[in-house]
């Protein structure tokens, strides 16, 4: 339960167990709410507002992880590369060649081929059941 006090002519939130400790104060409530002008902005207190947030997961970078990925061409008359956009980022992958691609790319084209799967055997199931039928 908080209860409200006066301090130094700002109105302070106060754990009500252990009066202090406050919950909230109004100096926080002006960090929450959007800046008014230009003088309400503020620069960044320390480093730590101006890191890169890949360096809080240890620098970690999948667009420079490469992995290899096979691309088979499944019909003749096919074109001979893949396109693959990520993040307006476009790759065209060449088939029937192993190739290094960054993490991003090689997850799209792991689903799309595992899809692709899928819907070959849905599709060889659908052709076994109605050969089978048109025998009968």
């Amino acid at each position: 339960m908080a209860k409200k006090t006066e301090t130094e002519n700002e109105e302070v939130n106060v754990n009500a167990e252990d009066p202090s400790t406050p919950l909230r104060s109004a100096q926080d409530d002006r960090e929450l709410r959007a800046p008014q002008d230009d003088r309400e902005l503020r620069a960044p207190q320390d480093d730590r507002e101006l890191r890169d947030p890949q360096d809080d997961m240890g620098g970690y970078d999948p667009w420079k992880d490469m992995r290899q990925v096979y691309i088979p061409k499944r019909t003749r008359g096919e074109q001979n590369t893949l396109e693959v956009g990520v993040n307006d980022r476009t790759y065209f992958i060449p088939k029937e060649k192993w190739v290094e691609v960054p993490e991003p790319v090689w997850e799209v084209i792991s689903e799309m081929q595992a899809r692709q799967k899928a819907l070959d055997e849905y599709l060889d199931k659908n052709d076994a059941l109605t050969q089978s039928q048109g025998k009968a």
